[in-house]
């Protein structure tokens, strides 16, 4: 039975497509990568877990408008099934106008769903061209704004460096920040209704876990190794961070009988039900680990 999960901010990584070639862009050279239709499909549902509502949703690129066929599926996964989202937005640069995927985002304004398309013009994106502008101005959930980029604000990475633009104290604040990101999700709560994760990224390849996105696509390749098709966001993502939590608690002291939990998550993995007992971790399995460290509910594994 796949598990219920909410996501308070999750990220999709449309294509690595572009017709811009900006001299400040961070990603680096474009590549001819889409996140298709199947890839959607395994990130929102497979035998293992089932994304049920999302808080904050946004598309990164490239261009997120030129991915046609995966950005229609995405829109009408959601309508079809009903996904509950707050908001919806991504930054795109206007040089692609695409009325099947907008009359989408209309649909899904309508829903409830705070949409944003946003364009910043500055001094290294390409001039928009005027039949793209005007169509775009009548959206009511487009913005466009102009502003000119300043040194610190450019991140030294991809094409700033090799045009020699960007601060590379940005980037040594990247990098630190980059460093500290696992290669699995982290968990909000846990309960029998649903789990609640705080953020998921999900790359064009297929490659997730938590963010960030600021950061070129070798960056990211090279860090992101989970594949949302072939392995299990339970065993491969949530339980060793969970894990790691407890080994912590233990190392500081505190009463927490890890000894049971982790010999009890090891026998589930063995007998193959690992997937029931991380659906049954709640706070009444929980407290029984803490209480009555000797007397586990396995009826419940």
């Amino acid at each position: 039975m796949a598990t219920p999960v909410h996501i308070k901010t999750m990220g999709l990584e449309m294509t690595r497509r572009c017709l811009a070639t900006c001299s400040h862009c961070m990603r680096g050279e474009a590549q001819n990568i889409d996140m298709s239709p199947s890839i959607i499909q395994e990130t929102f549902k497979n035998k293992d877990h089932e994304i049920i509502s999302i808080d904050e949703f946004y598309l990164t690129g490239g261009e997120t408008l030129s991915n046609e066929k995966g950005f229609v599926y995405l829109l009408e996964y959601l309508l079809e099934n009903k996904i509950p989202v707050n908001e919806f937005y991504s930054i795109i640069n206007g040089l692609v106008y695409n009325s099947k995927i907008i009359k989408r985002l209309q649909y899904l304004e309508k829903t409830g769903t705070k949409v944003n398309l946003t364009t910043f013009k500055d001094q290294f994106h390409p001039k928009i061209p005027a039949k793209n502008l005007k169509k775009l101005f009548r959206l009511n959930f487009y913005h466009y704004y102009e502003e000119f980029l300043k040194y610190h604000e450019i991140y030294h990475l991809g094409r700033a460096i090799e045009n020699h633009l960007g601060s590379e104290s940005s980037l040594a604040y990247i990098m630190q920040f980059f460093l500290k990101i696992k290669n699995y999700v982290v968990i909000e709560s846990i309960s029998s209704e649903k789990l609640s994760i705080e953020s998921l990224y999900v790359t064009a390849k297929g490659k997730f876990g938590e963010e960030p996105v600021n950061a070129t696509w070798h960056m990211i390749d090279q860090k992101y190794t989970l594949d949302i098709v072939t392995d299990s966001l339970f065993t491969n993502c949530i339980f060793p961070n969970l894990k790691q939590d407890l080994e912590i608690m233990k190392e500081t002291g505190k009463t927490f009988p890890i000894d049971s939990f982790i010999t009890d998550y090891e026998n589930a993995k063995r007998n193959g039900c690992l997937d029931i007992f991380l659906h049954n971790l709640n706070e009444d399995t929980m407290r029984n680990y803490l209480l009555h460290p000797q007397k586990r509910v396995r009826e419940r594994n």
